[in-house]
């Protein structure tokens, strides 16, 4: 090549180098100036997409924690009745009532719970009721396998949220 380039004329010469510097320069604008040029813009759009979806994201955040707030309140049942009525009414409904041996109030929102000879399985479904119900949940709680029978004896503090 360099052989082919010393016999052209000075002019010539020279007119190839220039044609050759801007075919150099156009593969350099193509193959690497523009492809980081146009992924530069690309990202800056994609920046600007995904800080418009966090900005919803956020939004739909904050409207999910009103709405299940909302619907806490809402199911939640037994709201004005006593914490004591509600434990009593609910133990008897789930055949607990000649189990629970003491309900002691412990405040307005909270008492205290011995239970004795019950059925493991019966107490966790009353408690689970309790909770998704009645807003009630279990502060405290020690189980222990009753003595003289196959049930259990538990003390309990059970404690109503007041949202």
């Amino acid at each position: 090549m360099k052989q082919w380039l010393n016999s052209l004329a000075p002019r010539e010469r020279l007119l190839v180098l220039g044609a050759g510097l801007v075919v150099l320069g156009a593969v350099f604008f193509l193959a690497v100036w523009e492809p980081l040029y146009q992924g530069s813009a690309d990202l800056e759009t994609e920046i600007e997409r995904d800080r418009e979806l966090a900005g919803w994201v956020a939004g739909l955040k904050d409207e999910a924690q009103r709405l299940r707030q909302q619907a806490s309140r809402q199911s939640i049942q037994g709201r004005d009745d006593s914490l004591l009525s509600v434990i009593d009414q609910t133990s008897r409904e789930r055949d607990l009532g000649n189990s629970i041996q003491r309900i002691q109030p412990e405040g307005d929102d909270q008492a205290a719970v011995t239970v004795n000879n019950a059925d493991f399985n019966t107490l966790l479904q009353w408690l689970r009721e309790l909770q998704q119900r009645y807003g009630v949940t279990v502060e405290a709680l020690t189980v222990s396998r009753s003595d003289d029978s196959d049930g259990i004896e538990a003390r309990m503090t059970l404690q109503r949220s007041t949202e």
